[in-house]
Order: C-alpha cells, then structure tokens, then sequence
C-alpha cells in the first residue's frame, strides 16, 4: 500500500497578466540578454509577494581569492 502524501498544491500568487506585464520588455531570445535585477526583482515579488523583503544585493566581491586573509578578519 502506498503511503498517503502530505503534499499540499499552492496556488500561484500571481496570474498570467502579471507575468507578461513584468517580463514584457525581457528578451528571452538567448543567453545573457535578460535585465538581471529587473528579472530577480519581478521573480522575487511574483513568487514571494510585496509583504516579504527583497534581499540586499551582494558587494560582489570574489571571495574565492584569499580566502584564508578573509576568513582571519574580524568584522568591526
């Protein structure tokens, strides 16, 4: 006997207008040609909604360049 599932189905938070509204000027036609904040920003509040924060941005430093200098700083 299979055992009973607990999944429950969660209906989207946004319709199909929205989608197309917020990714009408996204150019999906290839790689490297999407508005990337834009993009995350318009996915973050169409999955998570407005009431949820979006996260800070990144300092975007490359963090795998000397790493034991790093990790032997102290935050102050």
């Amino acid at each position: 006997m299979l055992a009973r599932s607990r999944a429950r189905f969660v209906l989207p938070k946004r319709d199909a207008q929205y989608w197309a509204a917020v990714m009408v000027d996204q150019d999906f036609a290839g790689e490297d040609r999407l508005h990337v904040r834009r993009f995350n920003r318009a996915l973050w509040v169409g999955l998570r909604g407005e009431r949820i924060p979006y996260p800070s941005l990144r300092h975007g430093r490359d963090l795998s360049r000397d790493r034991a200098k790093l990790l032997g700083q102290t935050s102050g």
